[in-house]
C-alpha cells in the first residue's frame, strides 16, 4: 500500500507541527503495517532536501518515508506548470499511485482563522483526492471556527466527502456532527499524545 500524509511537515521549525507529523507517521505505520506486507509512507510537503528520509524512534528503530512535492493542477497556471515540468509530472504520478490520503491540516488549519487562502491551500489535497477518486481521511485535528459563509460551505463539502473524520476536541466533534451532518466521525485525542519518548532517570539532587 502507498499512503500520503498531507498537512504535516516534519521539517517545520515549529515543534508542534513537527510533533504532529512525527506522530502521524508513527500511527499510520503501526496500524497499516499490520495489514499489508508492503507499506510506503509519503509525506506531502514542500520543504525537503532528499526524496527519502526517516524518523528515529527512542528504541533505536526507524520509520522510512518518501517526500512528495504537492501537485497543483486545480488551477490553470498550476496545470500548465505541471504539464511542462518533468519533476512536477513525476510527483503527480506518485500521487496517482497512492491508495489512501491522510490529511491533518497542520492540526488547526481546517478553519479560516488564518485566512481563506491558507484553508484552501491545506484542503487542496482533498479536492485532488476527489478528482482522482482517492479515499481521504482527516486525521485528529480541530475543525473551525469559520467566519465566512463560503468557508462554511466549502468545509462542509470537504467533511461530507471524507471517508473518515477524526476530531481531537469535543467542540469540533459537535460542529461536524450537528452543523455539517457528518456521521463518519471518530472522537479522539491530539496526535501529539502518542509521540514516542524515552524515559530518563533523574537524580533528585538530595
Amino acid at each position: 500500500s502507498i499512503v500520503i500524509i498531507a498537512g504535516a511537515n516534519i521539517y517545520n521549525p515549529n515543534k508542534g507541527v513537527d510533533a504532529l507529523a512525527t506522530s502521524a507517521i508513527l500511527l499510520i505505520n503501526q496500524v497499516l503495517s499490520q495489514n499489508t506486507d508492503s507499506l510506503e509512507i509519503c509525506l506531502y510537503n514542500q520543504e525537503f532536501n532528499n526524496e527519502w528520509d526517516s524518523i528515529l524512534l527512542p528504541d533505536g528503530s526507524s520509520i522510512k518515508f518518501r517526500n512528495v512535492y504537492p501537485s497543483n493542477i486545480l488551477s490553470v497556471s498550476g496545470f500548465v506548470k505541471t504539464l511542462f515540468s518533468k519533476q512536477r509530472l513525476y510527483y503527480l504520478k506518485e500521487f496517482l499511485h497512492c491508495d489512501f490520503v491522510f490529511n491533518i491540516s497542520a492540526g488547526d488549519g481546517f478553519s479560516d482563522i488564518y485566512g481563506e487562502g491558507v484553508f484552501l491551500s491545506l484542503s487542496q489535497v482533498n479536492r485532488l483526492s476527489r478528482l482522482f477518486h482517492k479515499p481521504y481521511i482527516l486525521l485528529p485535528q480541530t475543525y473551525g471556527p469559520f467566519f465566512s459563509p463560503s468557508s462554511i460551505e466549502f468545509a462542509k463539502k470537504e467533511c461530507l466527502s471524507a471517508t473518515l473524520l477524526m476530531s481531537r476536541d469535543k467542540d469540533s466533534t459537535k460542529l461536524i456532527k450537528k452543523d455539517f451532518g457528518c456521521t463518519n466521525v471518530l472522537d479522539t485525542i491530539d496526535l501529539a499524545f502518542i509521540l514516542p519518548y524515552r524515559k530518563l532517570k533523574q537524580d533528585p539532587g538530595f
